[in-house]
């Protein structure tokens, strides 16, 4: 074997289309539907909620998706001078989904593998981007305070 010949000459090790052409596997693995809701500006205090804001109506219902947990110890963290604890999740949904934003929910609406999972409502708090992606990755936070009857997220 010579060393230094690889990718060989006038081959890709990536070929054009790659990725486009293995979405449809990653998409074949997303068994779980969830809604993508953007909310409005910043609204009023409420003393049982907490700050509030204008939800719009989800601009994307029924998205295919995976849901995973990726922190295995719950986080603390501290809000208005309370103990909040949160999860947080990668949610991988299609590329052809209208682009998400930081800030927008995921509210899971059906899950046939893990009933505990519906009705939870992650909040994006990254997007990634990739040069290859299959997929695209929203990296969520799961408000455990406001699922008080799961334990562990």
């Amino acid at each position: 074997m010579v060393v230094g010949l690889m990718p060989l000459p006038g081959y890709q090790a990536v070929p054009v289309g790659w990725a486009t052409a293995h979405r449809p596997t990653a998409e074949s693995a997303m068994t779980t539907r969830v809604d993508l809701t953007r909310t409005g500006p910043p609204g009023d205090w409420s003393p049982t909620m907490g700050a509030t804001s204008a939800v719009t109506a989800p601009y994307a219902t029924g998205v295919p998706a995976r849901v995973q947990r990726l922190a295995s110890q719950p986080r603390g963290a501290e809000a208005a001078g309370q103990d909040v604890t949160t999860g947080t999740y990668l949610v991988a949904v299609p590329m052809a989904v209208s682009p998400v934003q930081v800030g927008d929910r995921v509210t899971v609406t059906d899950n046939p593998a893990d009933e505990h999972l519906i009705g939870r409502v992650l909040t994006v708090d990254d997007v990634t981007y990739g040069s290859t992606p299959w997929q695209r990755d929203l990296v969520c936070t799961l408000d455990q305070s406001k699922h008080p009857t799961t334990t562990g997220g």
